[in-house]
């Protein structure tokens, strides 16, 4: 977005997908500032981009997770029993 300025996004998500968009992020001298877009509780100021990027982590994985159960399950192939 600009120099000290990125815009942090869910990689899980389709690029098409609005809510793609999680949070705002702004370096200044001393601190970092996250401006969430997701209903979230998390802090919005940080002592650096590490802890900044670790608590979004930590509230994309467990969606993540989420999302690959979501999927169908892989079918196996079925044989019937030998006959004897």
């Amino acid at each position: 977005m600009g120099e000290g300025c990125w815009r942090l996004c869910d990689p899980a998500l389709h690029e098409s997908d609005p809510r793609r968009l999680v949070a705002f992020v702004e370096c200044a001298e001393d601190h970092v500032t996250v401006l969430w877009l997701r209903d979230t509780h998390a802090d919005t100021r940080f002592d650096t981009l590490e802890d900044a990027l670790a608590v979004a982590d930590s509230l994309l994985a467990p969606r993540a997770r989420r999302a690959v159960r979501a999927q169908r399950p892989v079918p196996i192939p079925h044989f019937p029993p030998r006959a004897r």
